[in-house]
């Protein structure tokens, strides 16, 4: 007997309804691929991204709403960055909030969680918001050989695991489901 039930689609079997995703290098490559896939199955993105737009026009209301005026510099819920257009396109009721950190900086990466955890509460409008899933598919790329590398080369490559440490003691702590 199969015990697939026969009236769920594929989505409806991996859905990620009401999960919320942190993703790092989610403007190319990998980290869009997994943004969009993670938004299809129904998950919440919250995307790092490297620099702010140019003019902050930041509001920390959810697209269908309008009743909030706060600003907020530490994220962006109305965004017109070409991936959360590209996501939107295939999934137009995606929620997405953007967050910015350089993550060659050790403090900035050490704020990743805090900025994503205020941010999807306000995304969710859910006071407890999580993360549930973390896609770390940021990357620095130095090329040199390695008996000539620069040391402050080798200093930046711990710096991305970083934010999984981080992930890995809020999991551990129950503070994300």
């Amino acid at each position: 007997m199969d015990p697939t039930p026969t009236n769920l689609s594929v989505l409806d079997l991996f859905s990620l309804n009401g999960q919320n995703a942190l993703i790092t290098g989610a403007s190319r490559g990998i980290g869009a691929a997994c943004a969009l896939a993670l938004a299809q199955a129904g998950a919440s993105l919250c995307l790092v991204l490297r620099t702010p737009p140019p003019t902050p026009s930041i509001s920390p209301v959810h697209p269908s709403s309008t009743t909030s005026t706060d600003q907020n510099p530490d994220f962006n819920l109305e965004s017109d960055i070409p991936i959360v257009q590209s996501i939107r396109l295939s999934v137009p009721n995606a929620q997405i909030c953007v967050i910015y950190a350089d993550l060659g900086d050790t403090a900035s990466v050490k704020g990743i969680l805090p900025k994503a955890l205020a941010a999807l509460k306000v995304l969710t409008r859910y006071e407890n918001a999580s993360v549930d899933i973390l896609v770390n598919c940021a990357g620095i790329q130095r090329r040199a050989p390695a008996e000539v590398f620069p040391e402050d080369d080798w200093d930046q490559v711990p710096v991305h695991l970083l934010l999984f440490k981080s992930a890995h003691l809020h999991f551990h702590r129950g503070l994300f489901s």
